[in-house]
């Protein structure tokens, strides 16, 4: 089958032929003793599968251009089943007239064959409706393993950035001179670096983060830079009441 759905490809050429088969066997015992009217009844048959697959493939791929599967679901299928009944019963009727009157063949009751029609394009119908279907879902499904990868990316190199290699780095050098000169600092160090670290990567995710939270992370951070650059490194913090 094409893209559109609309083609036949050769794996439901194969179907439609073998549907064609059992409901000439079917709907027409007698046909098993005469060959001749069993190739009329086959041919027949054979020419409305084809008729109501392309005409309900055209259907169907006219509604997809329009109404969106995983957009409005029960509205594409409503309109789905209305317009496949509306088709193959003019459809039918046009098939039946043409082999009347152009072809001369009788092949019964209209009516009946109109039923017959509807039927051949429901089951046509559930065919095409579940394929499209199923490709709808499994293309929102990659879209969203897409997005999800490129966010996992997106994050990845907002926490990179984040996580400054030079600032690890210094406050690593920093903390190795801290160890063998004062101890106890270099424990506070550690807490203020680990907590600083923390932030970045909870906050990774989150788009706001309150002020408070901001401002005591901002404290860490320039004991951090204190401890480095000593009385060189001065900050003054002012926040209005209001914020």
């Amino acid at each position: 089958m094409d893209k559109s759905g609309i083609i036949p490809g050769r794996r439901e050429l194969l179907i439609i032929l073998l549907l064609a088969t059992l409901m000439t066997v079917a709907l027409c015992p007698s046909c098993l003793h005469n060959w001749a009217y069993a190739w009329r009844f086959w041919s027949i048959t054979v020419t409305i599968w084809l008729v109501m697959w392309y005409g309900n493939g055209f259907v169907a791929g006219l509604l997809d251009r329009r109404i969106a599967w995983k957009e409005q679901p029960g509205k594409r299928l409503l309109l789905g089943i209305v317009g496949s009944v509306v088709y193959s019963a003019l459809a039918m009727i046009v098939l039946a007239w043409f082999f009347n009157r152009v072809l001369d063949v009788d092949i019964g009751n209209v009516w009946q064959l109109v039923l017959i029609s509807v039927v051949i394009s429901i089951i046509v119908l559930l065919f095409l409706q579940t394929r499209q279907f199923v490709y709808s879902w499994r293309d929102l499904a990659l879209q969203e393993e897409r997005l999800r990868s490129e966010l996992m990316v997106s994050r990845y190199e907002v926490l990179k950035n984040q996580l400054n290699p030079h600032f690890l780095f210094n406050s690593l050098n920093a903390l190795a001179d801290l160890v063998h000169e004062d101890p106890a600092l270099a424990e506070k160090y550690i807490n203020q670096l680990s907590r600083v670290l923390r932030y970045v990567l909870e906050t990774s995710r989150q788009a706001v983060v309150p002020l408070a939270t901001e401002l005591d992370i901002l404290q860490a951070y320039v004991f951090l830079q204190q401890i480095r650059f000593g009385n060189n490194f001065k900050v003054e913090i002012e926040v209005p009441e209001a914020a």
